[in-house]
């Protein structure tokens, strides 16, 4: 619908202002999909503006997205999901080690319920992880009948905690690799010390 093309225009703004606000160096992928364009240690921050529209409606919603490399030895069947009313980590099938791990970390625990998501999700390709968090605040709406729109603003504390809690996720599967490579030498040692025996 062309009374649309104005309404594309003024979202892509909001969503360049919004990304701005993250502090980073961004690389545009297309107009509504920037990443982070320095080299981290195997890691980037991705942004997209995700539209849906209808009849007499337009709505975007912001995607935030972190990923880094994992040198664990463990992978996910499928992707975890943020359950806002148990406040922990589901998975719909089974419950690996990971899930149960992730669910005794207070402090990721902690930083998910200072922002309101719409949905959160944490998935594996090979040996990348990547956390997909999809806030309430950052959506822009426009409606023609009623002939109305509004952007729900991204507050500043809310940025540093989406930024935080891709750190500290990674941070938890560095220190659950670093857990299981303590127990596999001690285990190791035990069989040394045992047929020396």
């Amino acid at each position: 619908m062309k009374q649309f093309g104005d309404v594309q225009k003024r979202a892509e703004k909001i969503f360049l202002h919004m990304i701005k606000r993250f502090g980073m160096r961004l690389t545009k992928q297309n107009t509504f999909c920037y990443e982070s364009s320095y080299a981290e240690k195997n890691s980037k921050w991705s942004f997209a503006f995700l539209p849906n529209k209808k009849l007499f409606s337009l709505l975007y919603k912001l995607q935030v997205s972190y990923t880094f490399q994992s040198v664990l030895n463990m992978y996910l069947g499928e992707p975890l999901t943020w359950d806002f009313r148990r406040k922990s980590w589901k998975a719909k099938h089974h419950h690996c080690q990971i899930l149960q791990y992730l669910n005794c970390q207070s402090e990721l625990r902690d930083l998910m319920k200072q922002v309101d998501f719409e949905q959160v999700q944490i998935m594996q390709k090979g040996n990348e992880i990547t956390i997909k968090m999809t806030p309430f605040p950052g959506i822009y709406i426009f409606m023609l009948i009623p002939s109305i729109q509004y952007f729900i603003h991204l507050r500043d504390d809310e940025i540093k905690t989406i930024l935080k809690i891709g750190k500290s996720l990674e941070e938890a599967f560095g220190k659950l690799s670093a857990d299981r490579k303590k127990k596999c030498i001690i285990v190791s040692q035990s069989g040394v010390s045992d047929s020396a025996s």
